[in-house]
């Protein structure tokens, strides 16, 4: 048991994060050493609170507008005292700071939503036809009040002090006030204990199938047929137990467990196979997520934290603008709330659009420019678009089978600056992809400019009221795990006739961390021994260590095609030999 858990029948998004806040916030009990005996493994509860050594068990009854809250108060042996700050009136309300919760009740109270507070007390508040209800119990699970309504506080209230013994029922004595006692916990025999716990069962099943997140149990025949010469992380890590821990789940945003591995079952030529539809997806799906993302991000474990540094300076080296054609850093980023490009919804990515659109407004200097909708741009700007190789296609096979091309081309667009060395791409693979771009080798020139318009545009989504997805584990939330972190790809367009068609150049890549593409983008084929070579990781390693890691990595491939050019006279670099 974790020490506060309410899963409530058709609980939105909303909710499913108070919830996951108050759990994280309460101090975690694990386990629990006894429950006379008689809760098995299998026993479930709606929700309960095990603060001392008892536990409130809160009950749901029915799953449409006629259900209402049921405490039940089951007894456990605790050699701890609960914490409490309980204050009475002499009428038997209770205080909430300034507010008292009125005693007198309203019977089988039916709600519209349910929210829980755990503070001093443990407070339900619901919705009665029109007015807030509450019910307030202390850490021993006992009704202190209500349900009832707020009414306006006496101006003086007498305190209380509550004293605990082991094997015991709790008093409650008031000072200056009449004598007043809670009402006993009700004990329970094992028979009745029993008959409790199937109750609960029956609720909490019917409840489940309500819940965002549950879409029945999962059996293996949904499982995902494979070819042979598939080799991508889904097949390696979808395995029969991953998929059935997974396959019911659903995200607050609705996206289901299909459509994260969609993508991969339809294109098993994929590298890796699985896509994120919203934020959320990385928990609800972790099963699968963590294992690719350890895979492809070198070993990166659960537990390991993200770093971030944007600053220029550091960077060392330049590259030999004989080999060299062009220099491209792009990042990635997505606003919390509003999706991922695989399930978002037609309203999010309208909005998406605004508030970027808003963004990109504000910039200054040399990053202003000018936003081009797909949808209502001219022939003349889509022509010069073209010629200027900035106009971003429909995705891929593969990002249509994740669902990532739906409403093609509404609420898309490209946003350049006057120098056409700063591009935003909206409401592409991610929803903002942010470019910076030059002819030649100075990539510390280029990622400056990065950085100043990553901070440019941030400050307008925040103005907006918004804020970038973002959590200190998998750093920026992309739709690919393999974006996750800084979300960026540094690549240079560089000259490797001879290494390319070297029997050992992707392994020499592989080594060096880098990823070789074609000139034209993923899944492209080169042109005239023409590669786009980048940095392969996205996660667990800052901005600044992964432009070097490019840097470093096409220096030693530069070399290798001068060894390879020179016919042997020019040995091979030694980091390609050990």
């Amino acid at each position: 048991f974790v020490s506060v858990m309410f899963s409530l029948a058709r609980f939105g998004a909303v909710a499913a994060r108070r919830t996951a806040t108050v759990c994280r916030t309460q101090p975690a009990v694990r386990q629990m050493a006894s429950f006379k005996q008689s809760m098995t493994k299998n026993a479930k509860v709606v929700g309960g609170v095990v603060i001392g050594g008892a536990l409130a068990i809160f009950a749901v009854d029915g799953l449409d507008h006629d259900k209402h809250a049921a405490p039940l108060v089951l007894d456990q042996e605790t050699n701890e005292e609960p914490n409490t700050g309980t204050t009475l009136t002499s009428s038997g309300s209770v205080v909430i700071g300034d507010l008292r919760v009125s005693t007198s009740t309203i019977p089988t109270p039916s709600y519209d939503n349910l929210d829980v507070d755990v503070n001093e007390n443990i407070v339900l508040k619901w919705n009665q036809e029109g007015q807030d209800v509450y019910q307030v119990f202390n850490f021993n699970g006992e009704c202190l009040a209500g349900p009832g309504p707020l009414t306006a506080a006496e101006e003086t209230v007498p305190e209380v002090e509550v004293e605990v013994e082991v094997d015991s029922t709790p008093e409650v004595v008031a000072e200056h006030v009449p004598e007043t006692t809670t009402p006993s916990a009700p004990t329970i025999d094992d028979e009745k204990l029993q008959e409790v716990i199937a109750q609960l069962q029956d609720r909490v099943s019917a409840i489940e199938a309500a819940l965002p997140g549950y879409a029945g149990d999962a059996t293996i025949d949904g499982f995902p047929n494979f070819k042979s010469t598939c080799s991508s992380l889904l097949k390696k890590h979808l395995s029969h137990e991953v998929y059935l821990e997974c396959a019911s789940r659903v995200t607050p945003n609705g996206f289901t467990f299909e459509n994260v591995v969609q993508s991969g079952v339809d294109n098993q030529d994929s590298g890796v196979g699985c896509y994120a539809g919203d934020e959320e997806s990385y928990t609800v799906f972790a099963p699968l997520f963590d294992r690719v993302i350890k895979d492809y991000h070198n070993g990166y474990l659960p537990t390991d934290k993200h770093v971030s540094d944007m600053d220029a300076s550091k960077l060392n080296g330049s590259l030999d603008p004989n080999y060299v054609i062009s220099t491209r850093i792009r990042v990635g980023r997505n606003i919390r709330g509003l999706g991922l490009s695989p399930g978002i919804s037609r309203a999010q990515r309208r909005k998406t659009e605004q508030i970027l659109v808003a963004a990109l407004a504000t910039v200054e200097g040399d990053l202003q420019g000018k936003y081009y909708s797909l949808a209502n741009m001219s022939e003349e700007d889509r022509k010069q678009l073209v010629a200027d190789h900035f106009l971003f296609k429909k995705g891929d096979r593969f990002l249509q089978s994740a669902g990532a091309n739906r409403d093609w081309p509404e609420s898309r667009g490209i946003f350049h600056n006057n120098e056409k060395t700063f591009l935003v791409w909206v409401n592409e693979e991610d929803q903002a992809r942010i470019i910076s771009m030059e002819k030649g080798g100075d990539v510390k020139g280029i990622f400056e400019r990065l950085s100043r318009g990553i901070a440019s545009i941030e400050n307008g989504v925040k103005a907006a009221g918004y804020e970038y997805a973002y959590n200190d584990h998998l750093g920026y939330i992309h739709s690919c795990p393999t974006n996750c972190g800084t979300g960026m790809r540094a690549s240079v367009h560089v000259k490797l006739p001879h290494v390319s068609k070297h029997p050992d150049f992707k392994a020499w890549c592989e080594k060096l961390r880098l990823q070789p593409r074609g000139i034209h983008g993923e899944h492209s084929e080169s042109v005239g021994g023409v590669y786009d070579i980048s940095n392969k990781e996205r996660l667990g390693k800052s901005e600044v260590e992964l432009v070097q890691t490019m840097i470093d990595g096409v220096k030693v491939l530069i070399g290798a095609e001068k060894s390879l050019e020179s016919k042997g006279e020019i040995p091979l670099p030694s980091q390609l030999l050990q």
